[in-house]
């Protein structure tokens, strides 16, 4: 048996354990298929995303006959949470953005131990480093070792600012402090979403992999969460 994380919270604290290391699927990038009439085959368009993948992982849990059902309570409550992260402890630097967890039937398998099934439904099949959670300077993560990566910048200052990144610019007023979110595509003020006010292209400030050429404007103070993911 070994421990696993899902929201935070760790299974052991629970006394929930899994049985067994789940297989873990590769991720897949997603393609759309089209007929081209006249020719063989078929045409692959890049969507430039990954598919959802699924987690399936074997889970027991031992206590008293008088808790047994309390127990079983606990775990469907834990697991019910949906947009949380999955980390196996094992490779504790990583995790697994999921989407949802889908719980099988429980079974007593004796009177004090029960055993189920979880499901857990990736966003990408990626795994992100726990790493590119934390705040940086732009220079920390112009080298970008992983794949692409979607970052989220905090910018402060007064006046409009201009972000360049491999030749892809945003511009946007600025008086105090706004969040540029790039994976949802985002400007926000105070949790206000001010699309309207910015111009340009947010869907290329996303950071390639190897060397990434940033430019900000002066005067601002710029930190960055780069969000590094892997396959």
């Amino acid at each position: 048996m070994y421990d696993f994380s899902y929201n935070g919270i760790k299974g052991s604290k629970l006394k929930i354990f899994a049985s067994e290391y789940p297989k873990i699927p590769a991720p897949k990038r997603a393609y759309k298929e089209y007929d081209i009439p006249g020719k063989n085959g078929v045409y692959l368009q890049d969507l430039k995303k990954y598919e959802q993948t699924e987690i399936s992982v074997s889970l027991n849990y031992i206590g008293s006959t008088k808790y047994w059902g309390e127990r079983w309570r606990e775990a469907k409550k834990w697991l019910s949470v949906k947009n949380a992260e999955l980390m196996f402890s094992d490779d504790a630097n990583v995790f697994y953005r999921i989407s949802k967890v889908d719980i099988g039937e429980n079974q007593k398998k004796t009177m004090r131990v029960g055993v189920f099934e979880a499901t857990f439904t990736t966003k990408d099949g990626l795994t992100y480093l726990r790493s590119g959670k934390t705040e940086y300077e732009i220079k920390d993560v112009i080298e970008n070792q992983y794949i692409e990566c979607y970052p989220v910048y905090r910018v402060s200052g007064k006046g409009i600012f201009l972000i360049t990144v491999n030749g892809c610019v945003l511009k946007v007023p600025c008086d105090g402090e706004i969040i540029i979110d790039t994976e949802r595509e985002l400007v926000l003020k105070n949790g206000e979403i001010i699309n309207n006010t910015s111009s340009g292209d947010m869907s290329g400030l996303a950071l390639l992999p190897g060397k990434n050429d940033i430019r900000v404007s002066r005067g601002f103070d710029v930190k960055v969460t780069p969000n590094w993911r892997c396959l």
